[in-house]
């Protein structure tokens, strides 16, 4: 039988922590095809009701699908719509999941980013790809533990084509600058921000910290022009290390833990395979499918670096198995 845990409504006394015990009491029952019989209830705080599907990640939903089939297939290397036959449904039904699961995972990542000491050395490089067209080539920042490997954050950029091109193509590339263009100097801002949020996260946590990363100029302009980050490496409190990228990627590189992560991604994500005829139509969706891939793609035993594993270099206790709200 279901129990609520709390008040939805966010004005309520209740709301995430009830007062007493008997704070709630039932108010009947309705009746829908897709769920059958789901039960109602009446908080006795603010007289509000709401039902078991209030906290359901299929609310308001009228079809339902296996999350965890979804995920296994959206990580896997499937196109949406590909998802979307298979399962005998429209493709927006599709991203309307992906959605639900990566608020989800959103949620769990954060949790699990408070309780993190932030002891390893940290790696960060940039992962690139396109969305829409390559006309809009785009940029994930990357924060990765170097033992643990665990994605501790990402970010997303639009870049400015670069590289060979045509006549033709640069006639294009011009005519749509017209309407828009990527705003100068958007990797270094991004780096700066990236490292400027792992200055907060670790200022109370400890005093010395190691970050590596390939050699581009806007790195480092990054970190020295940072109000934060420029005096934790002039007092010697950072240490910035740089590996050059025609290094070979191994283990013995010091970038090996991003490196190997730019590798999963293309290899499990449609959208970002090399030579691709799937991609990303827009940026909202890119970054959903993104940051479910991080969270979740890690639950894997296969590749022996599984999110329990991940998480128990990162903390240096094993925290026992994670359970996924979307079951």
């Amino acid at each position: 039988m279901f129990i609520p845990v709390h008040c939805p409504h966010p004005g309520c006394s209740n709301y995430h922590h009830p007062q007493t015990a008997n704070w709630y009491r039932y108010f009947g029952i309705y009746r829908t095809k897709t769920f059958g019989s789901i039960p109602r209830f009446r908080c006795n705080s603010c007289r509000k009701t709401f039902s078991s599907q209030t906290f359901s990640i299929n609310y308001y939903a009228k079809k339902t699908l296996k999350m965890r089939d979804l995920y296994a297939q959206v990580n896997g290397g499937v196109g949406i719509r590909k998802i979307a036959r298979n399962l005998n449904v429209h493709h927006n039904t599709i991203r309307n999941r992906i959605a639900r699961m990566t608020r989800n995972a959103i949620l769990i990542h954060r949790q699990i980013l408070s309780n993190l000491p932030f002891r390893e050395d940290f790696v960060a490089d940039g992962f690139e790809s396109f969305c829409f067209s390559q006309y809009f080539p785009d940029n994930y920042h990357l924060l990765v533990g170097e033992s643990s490997q665990f994605v501790y954050r990402t970010d997303y950029i639009t870049l400015r084509r670069k590289g060979r091109m045509r006549e033709d193509q640069k006639k294009k590339r011009a005519d749509l600058e017209k309407q828009w263009r990527a705003p100068k100097g958007n990797l270094e801002r991004s780096f700066g921000e990236l490292c400027e949020w792992l200055a907060g996260m670790t200022s109370k946590r400890r005093s010395l910290l190691t970050l590596y990363t390939d050699e581009k100029t806007e790195y480092r302009r990054a970190l020295m022009k940072s109000p934060i980050c420029g005096p934790e490496i002039s007092d010697r409190r950072w240490f910035h290390h740089t590996t050059s990228s025609h290094k070979a990627r191994n283990r013995a590189n010091r970038l090996f833990a991003v490196n190997y992560m730019d590798r999963e991604i293309r290899k499990d994500m449609a959208a970002h395979a090399r030579q691709t005829v799937q991609f990303n139509r827009n940026v909202n969706d890119a970054m959903l499918r993104m940051s479910l891939y991080f969270l979740t793609t890690t639950t894997s035993s296969r590749t022996g670096y599984g999110m329990e594993r991940r998480i128990d270099y990162a903390t240096r206790r094993w925290p026992g198995r994670i359970e996924w709200s979307w079951r």
